[in-house]
């Protein structure tokens, strides 16, 4: 396994407690995304992952993608729930700006 250079390694630390508070709020909520989750099982792919969710650079097509190596490798750990957190994440940005758009549309008229 290759080394990880102290700044990836303090990024990742940064990482999984952005998780760790994310995962609390949610159990906060009663949402049940993270309950089987563990915020350090997750590595670097959930991190870019994340990173790009938050800068709106993810698209459906990489999600999917994702999902499918996930089922065919029959993967049920943290980043498989972590992938289904972001997922439900996307798709409800994606609803919201439909929303917008249809609001926004209604009043032009």
């Amino acid at each position: 396994m290759e080394q990880l250079s102290i700044h990836n390694q303090d990024s990742l630390n940064d990482f999984y407690n952005q998780i760790a508070t994310l995962k609390k709020q949610e159990e906060e909520r009663g949402t049940a995304y993270f309950d089987e989750l563990n915020p350090s099982d997750l590595g670097e792919d959930d991190k870019n992952l994340y990173d790009k969710f938050l800068n709106d650079s993810l698209t459906i097509e990489e999600l999917k993608d994702r999902y499918n190596r996930m089922m065919k490798a029959n993967v049920k750990n943290s980043s498989g729930y972590f992938l289904a957190y972001i997922s439900n994440m996307v798709q409800a940005k994606q609803l919201q700006v439909r929303k917008n758009m249809q609001k926004n549309k209604d009043l032009l008229h």
